[in-house]
């Protein structure tokens, strides 16, 4: 796709980086020329998600670990939660028994 020298410069997955951003910015000059601010706003989002991507692929361990802390949190408070509610309602139980 790309000139064999630029290849060989890029590493692979930056040369999906690179088109990424070639697509991005002619998405961009497309919707400046046809005065298209829908087309032009997706070139611009489109270029802000290369970096995004470039990011998101180097700290997706990082995300993963977030996630699973959350999830237990989420698990931990419900839990306690669940506790709390089955002893509140015996001890309403009993006061209203005695």
């Amino acid at each position: 796709m790309l000139v064999s020298g630029v290849q060989q410069l890029l590493r692979t997955p930056a040369t999906g980086l690179v088109l990424l951003t070639l697509l991005a910015l002619s998405t961009f000059l497309a919707g400046v020329s046809l005065l298209s601010l829908q087309i032009a706003f997706l070139g611009l989002v489109m270029a802000a998600a290369v970096p995004a991507i470039s990011w998101l692929k180097q700290s997706i361990f990082l995300f993963l670990l977030g996630t699973m802390l959350l999830i237990d949190l989420a698990i931990t408070f419900w839990l306690r939660q669940d506790h709390r509610l089955a002893a509140g309602s015996l001890g309403t139980k009993h006061q209203t028994e005695g």
